[in-house]
């Protein structure tokens, strides 16, 4: 059975406490719902654990901009978290808008790699996702969310409800 955890706070180590034992762990960070692996760093009642990114999950904006050779610390990811984390989240119904993204976009990218045009897929989305950042570069969160919004749900009702 493998061990399960409560996160009491978020970041490159996430603080956690034990809910069940086992031997290998995978966590699901309460505010986001991402599954990810970790390593052990201090052990307590509660222990601090190293995030490690479950490298078999893939999101949208990654997919895209490996598409397009660029790193995953990336200045476009760079800018896309920190909106996630500055905007997003303090969103009324921000948790619930990541949660839905971190369990469909996985969906997606999946979908979009069995596409016979999946580069150039990748590519499109990829330049929605530059005219977003230049949004949020010029303070227009709100016009930046709806931007990505709009094609989160394009991408959803192409992909997983037809």
């Amino acid at each position: 059975m493998p061990t399960k955890v409560k996160i009491v706070e978020y970041g490159e180590q996430a603080k956690v406490k034990i809910v069940s034992y086992g031997e290998t762990m995978k966590v699901i960070p309460v505010e986001y719902g991402e599954q990810m692996k970790v390593k052990i760093v201090e052990y307590g009642e509660d222990f601090k654990v190293k995030i490690v990114r479950d490298t078999s999950v893939c999101f949208i904006t990654t997919a895209c901009t490996k598409a397009m050779g660029l790193s995953d610390n990336c200045l476009e990811l760079n800018i896309l978290r920190t909106f996630r984390d500055r905007y997003i989240k303090t969103l009324p119904n921000g948790d619930e808008i990541i949660y839905e993204y971190y369990e469909v976009a996985p969906q997606i990218v999946s979908k979009i790699n069995k596409a016979d045009n999946q580069q150039q897929v990748y590519v499109n989305l990829y330049e929605r996702l530059v005219s977003t950042i230049k949004l949020i570069r010029q303070g227009k969160d709100d016009e930046a969310f709806r931007n990505y919004l709009r094609m989160f749900n394009e991408l959803k009702q192409k992909y997983l409800e037809s």
